[in-house]
């Protein structure tokens, strides 16, 4: 971690006494400076570009009447992990059947918190035969996402239906290191939510 050296500057008096070849002795006061330097933690140490990425396969597919419940899942994720909300905003795309889906973004202090949701994605590229939609969902902060983030996350997720979810945590601080790496399946031994709990325990 970068560290910050700070250096204080101590004026001492001495006070010393001298004894002459008389016999009669005398008091001597010299004043030094001493120069200590100590390490402080750079407040730039909590910045570590943390970036949740989550491909969520989803049971349900969202409409035009959705922005509402898109905007409010958003904002009930940017509350629950205390991000700061500048903005936000919310699209529907229509027209092209591959093409039709919503995507909302809230605009965060330290970047943004998004999902966009595809209604028709090609059925070659979905993992479960109960998916419906498709949900690319990610949070970037240049500063931390704890685990418990991390569950909050997950956890909103619930009301989608999903089926198979692949998730990533990158640390950009440095380059693209992948923290954690981790993938759930509908209809394996644990539910969503079950398999959520078990995460509360994971470091």
């Amino acid at each position: 971690m970068a560290k910050l050296k700070q250096t204080k500057i101590t004026k001492i008096t001495k006070t010393t006494r001298i004894t002459h070849k008389s016999g009669k002795s005398s008091k001597s006061r010299k004043t030094i400076t001493r120069a200590t330097t100590s390490i402080a933690r750079n407040k730039q140490d909590n910045i570590l570009h943390h970036h949740f990425l989550i491909r969520c396969e989803l049971g349900t597919r969202l409409y035009k009447t959705d922005s509402t419940r898109i905007q409010k899942f958003l904002d009930n994720i940017t509350q629950d992990i205390h991000m700061k909300k500048l903005g936000a905003l919310t699209f529907w795309v229509d027209g092209d059947k591959i093409k039709e889906g919503i995507t909302g973004v809230n605009v965060i202090e330290t970047s943004h918190i998004a999902a966009h949701v595809w209604n028709h994605p090609e059925p070659r590229i979905l993992h479960h035969t109960k998916s419906r939609a498709l949900m690319q969902f990610d949070i970037y902060t240049c500063g931390r996402l704890t685990n418990e983030d991390i569950i909050i996350a997950l956890e909103h997720l619930e009301q989608f239906q999903p089926t198979h979810i692949t998730m990533t945590l990158l640390n950009r601080k440095w380059s693209l290191t992948i923290d954690r790496h981790i993938s759930w399946t509908l209809g394996e031994s644990q539910t969503w939510l079950e398999w959520i709990d078990k995460q509360k325990i994971t470091k």
